[in-house]
């Protein structure tokens, strides 16, 4: 009965909990692509959630082909493949956008220095020509924003092809360089990849410690992370495997230190669905989207 809860029911409960989380940015996401913009979100850790998935996915692979860790990040790894493309096309939109006011703001600019056909008004003349040519130069330098190059790759593609392109190089090392410690390299790479979850947590704990108030913790997210957290760490315990052990505990420390602060400072307000942060990223798991406010 003990082999099964911690061989079986663990990861199986971890997997579903897993692909629950990984889905937790979809209505932000769709919000955004209705609106025709990210507003506060911010997609970077979608690319990394792309690569902690798939890092799961060839450690799951690597050691003893085990079903539950591929199981419980393929689901994420798809998703975070839609997540990417749809920041990226509110991306290209923004500079479409960017585009077309930087064009406009340089026809004004034009036009405030054309010259007027008024031989009275010579000198006026001289003086609106001066002070357009100096409008137009101001507006350049303010709005050099945009660039042709941004309309190729945004910075959403950027971000996805350099997590790819590192691990396609990871993995070509571990299966025909170093393939008698593949799982070990894969492992020890895909706990260095959490460090970039790990951020969300922690500048939500420093958001909360700062306002006295936790309206910016997700309660929902904060006790599915838990039991995530907990399930997997149980299996780890059972392989006795410390690539799992040690990003979970760290995710549930996190997570347990958030519940602290929650105790501590009340929420006085009511947080929006899917506009804050839960517990910390662990193996199977990735932050929701980090936004303005905890910056």
């Amino acid at each position: 009965m003990g082999d099964f809860f911690l061989s079986i029911f663990c990861p199986t409960m971890g997997a579903i909990l897993a692909t629950v989380m990984f889905g937790a940015p979809i209505l932000d996401l769709r919000r955004a692509l209705i609106q025709g913009k990210l507003g506060d979100l911010n997609p970077f850790p979608w690319a990394m959630m792309t690569g902690n998935c798939l890092g799961w996915v060839v450690y799951g692979y690597y050691q003893g082909h085990d079903p539950f860790i591929v199981a419980g990040n393929l689901p994420g790894l798809v998703l975070s493949l839609w997540l990417n493309s749809g920041a990226a096309k509110l991306q290209y939109q923004e500079q479409k956008e960017l585009q077309r006011l930087q064009q406009q703001r340089q026809r004004e600019a034009w036009d405030a220095s054309a010259p007027v056909d008024d031989d009275d008004d010579d000198e006026n003349q001289n003086d609106n020509s001066s002070s357009g040519s100096r409008t137009g130069n101001n507006i350049n330098n303010n709005t050099n924003i945009y660039h042709p190059e941004h309309m190729v790759t945004v910075p959403q593609e950027r971000a996805l092809l350099r997590v790819l392109c590192f691990w396609s190089a990871v993995i070509l090392w571990a299966g025909w360089v170093d393939t008698n410690n593949a799982a070990a390299t894969v492992g020890f790479v895909v706990n260095l990849n959490l460090i970039f979850f790990y951020g969300a947590p922690l500048q939500t704990m420093r958001h909360v410690v700062a306002t006295h108030n936790s309206a910016s913790i997700h309660r929902p997210t904060l006790y599915m992370s838990w039991s995530n957290t907990s399930f997997w760490l149980l299996y780890g315990l059972a392989k006795w495997d410390a690539v799992i052990m040690i990003p979970n505990v760290t995710g549930l420390t996190l997570g347990l230190a958030q519940g602290v602060l929650c105790w501590y400072y009340p929420s006085t307000t009511t947080a929006a669905p899917g506009a804050s942060h839960g517990s910390g990223g662990n193996a199977q798991h990735h932050p929701l989207p980090l936004q303005d406010v905890e910056e």
